[in-house]
């Protein structure tokens, strides 16, 4: 065979063969690529347009059982009673009214929905909206009386829509509100109808002018005051007044007030001896006062007591919170006995921060013959020997030093008796239940329910021995704290 070397292929046509090969690979790659990501995109729209049809058929099937939900079934009057329990809050109205448009008109047509404060920003903006808004809200509340708070800032065109619903107002709270308390000043005799409490307290300047529509408002019954020194620019109708809690420095005008309130209570008087020598001018009755708490500063507080009679007067409590201990002068030590002979029901006496001596609560005892429960805070003198033993039981004994006392509680008392004649007297008025079964008949005294007694900070502690016959009394059950 001959060779001829013309039929074998170059270097270089192998090559441009081999190029050609590679080049009509990758488009055949590249097209299959456009292929498939043309598929995937078509099912990526098949699969969007498949998910809206999804959400569709969900949504459909959202609403029709809401149609048939339960709630839909609810009579109008079942599903208000539902909005009162729920709607709590302003916001929480807000909300039920954008729910639907049934429940929006359910919600405008049950006014108590609407007895509330306006929210913040409708009270405090004088724009067109707002002032619509804050009518449209008080209007919904209507016919119903609406408890009225002035505690925040409001605009001049709010506040004059506030006041011309106060004949719908059944309670009144303004606090540090000048501007509001001037403009009570304003208003009607006959405006405050539905007024059955009042609040308000207030800055200690400026004038405020007098408010005298209280005096015309029959049903109110509570009030309290702290506007010294305008106390008398709010005159109230005293002698209908149940409750009533006073804060003024001035001891005279707090006693002056006090004595007119001849159908309160209870009584909360928070005032000053402020060096003045008024008093009570003759013997007054308050038929029934049941709970009376007075603050004081210090000085001689006879004044207070020696010309009232409390029949029915079951809890006293007197306080005092200055650095200094409030003194017990003997003009007190005479007329507080007095006092508590006119006033035979009390059962809760408690004293704090006051420099009385035992011979002092003894009287307070003697003369306090239905008292339960005794009270006395940072009083470090109160109790000694003598006090310890005249309450302990005996039975040799036919007069018995507060015989209904259960409840005793004398906390921060100097070290001024012996630990056993204290544990001598806690033992004496105190029976587990089978020892009350085992006699044939009860005690002339109270058995103890509950006992603690604390020692000032500078004291020495109780004796181990002392503590352990506490803790066995404890354990017969007997409520007892000593420390």
């Amino acid at each position: 065979m001959e060779f001829n070397s013309s039929t074998i292929p170059s270097y270089g046509d192998i090559s441009e063969s081999a190029s050609v090969a590679s080049r009509t690979f990758e488009e055949q790659v590249k097209c299959l690529i456009a292929a498939s990501e043309e598929k995937i995109g078509r099912l990526e729209v098949q699969v969007r347009d498949l998910l809206c049809i999804r959400d569709r058929e969900r949504g459909l099937v959202a609403t029709l059982k809401l149609i048939i939900a339960p709630i839909r079934k609810l009579p109008a009057e079942l599903l208000t009673e539902i909005f009162l329990y729920t709607g709590v809050t302003k916001r929480d109205v807000i909300r039920i009214s954008h729910v639907c448009a049934y429940w929006r008109q359910l919600s405008h047509n049950t006014p108590a929905l609407w007895r509330r404060a306006l929210p913040a920003k409708v009270a405090k903006s004088d724009s067109p909206e707002h002032v619509a808004a804050a009518k449209a809200w008080l209007d919904r509340s209507a016919p119903l009386t609406i408890p009225m708070t002035f505690a925040s800032t409001i605009s001049p065109a709010v506040l004059d829509l506030l006041l011309s619903t106060a004949p719908r107002w059944e309670t009144l709270d303004v606090n540090d509100r000048p501007h509001v308390l001037t403009a009570l000043a304003k208003l009607p005799s006959d405006a405050l109808k539905q007024l059955r409490a009042v609040q308000i307290y207030g800055k200690r300047d400026g004038h405020l002018g007098i408010t005298s529509a209280f005096l015309c408002a029959p049903l109110l019954r509570g009030v309290t005051l702290s506007i010294a020194p305008f106390t008398e620019d709010f005159p109230m109708p005293w002698a209908q007044l149940t409750q009533l809690i006073l804060t003024d420095p001035r001891l005279h005008i707090c006693l002056s007030i006090l004595v007119q309130c001849t159908s309160l209570v209870y009584a909360n008087i928070d005032t000053d001896m402020d060096g003045d020598s008024f008093s009570i001018p003759e013997l007054v009755t308050l038929p029934e006062l049941q709970t009376f708490f007075l603050s004081i500063p210090g000085g001689n507080i006879a004044p207070c007591f020696q010309s009232l009679t409390l029949p029915k007067l079951t809890k006293l409590e007197l306080r005092h919170y200055s650095t200094d201990t409030l003194q017990w002068p003997l003009a007190a030590s005479s007329v507080f006995p007095q006092f508590l002979r006119r006033s035979q029901n009390l059962r809760y006496f408690s004293l704090y921060h006051c420099n009385l001596n035992p011979r002092e609560l003894y009287d307070i005892l003697l003369h306090s013959p239905s008292l339960t429960e005794l009270v006395l805070e940072n009083c470090r003198d109160c109790i000694d020997d003598f006090l310890l033993s005249a309450l302990q039981y005996s039975l040799n004994e036919t007069v018995h030093l507060a015989p209904r006392l259960q409840r005793l509680k004398i906390h921060f008392v100097d070290d001024c008796f012996d630990e056993d004649v204290l544990e001598s007297m806690i033992c004496s008025r105190w029976w587990t239940a089978d020892d009350l079964s085992a006699l044939t008949a009860p005690p002339p005294v109270a058995a103890w329910k509950y006992v603690s007694i604390w020692r000032a900070g500078n004291t020495l502690p109780f004796t181990p021995s002392f503590e352990i016959k506490m803790q066995q009394l404890k354990a017969q059950g007997l409520d007892v704290n000593v420390a």
